[in-house]
């Protein structure tokens, strides 16, 4: 899970098997870059990294969780797409402008958050995930 929280971005880990330690982040994508790092470091060269997924839960504001935003890569960066075919629709180039795009778009905004779920194959320990 990260959470904003003073200005940083928090990551605190619900797992079923072993996890990094917990951290803060300067920003967004900090956060999510040093989190995937993390788990592919741990995880990558592992049998279960064929099927075993790294699913972020990413709260920009307090008591979000009502609109789910599934986030995915695009060419230009990030879309992320409301779960709940509402045709809610935001793209930017990195993870904190499409929190902003959110933000200027949904007029009850701080009712949503992100998922974005990350095939541990598909991490790199040595990469940014950005």
């Amino acid at each position: 899970m990260v959470s904003a929280e003073n200005g940083k971005w928090t990551v605190i880990w619900v797992a079923d098997g072993k996890a990094p330690a917990g951290f803060t982040g300067k920003s967004l994508t900090e956060a999510v870059d040093r989190a995937s790092q993390a788990v592919a470091a741990i995880y990558y060269a592992k049998p279960q990294a064929v099927i075993a997924e790294l699913q972020f839960a990413i709260y920009p504001w307090p008591g979000g969780g009502k609109v789910i935003m599934d986030v995915q890569p695009s060419i230009e960066g990030f879309t992320a797409t409301a779960l709940d075919n509402s045709g809610t629709s935001v793209s930017a180039r990195d993870l904190e402008s499409l929190v902003g795009r959110l933000q200027a778009s949904l007029p009850d905004f701080q009712t949503a958050m992100f998922r974005w779920v990350r095939p541990i194959r598909e991490l790199d320990p040595s990469a940014s995930a950005s």
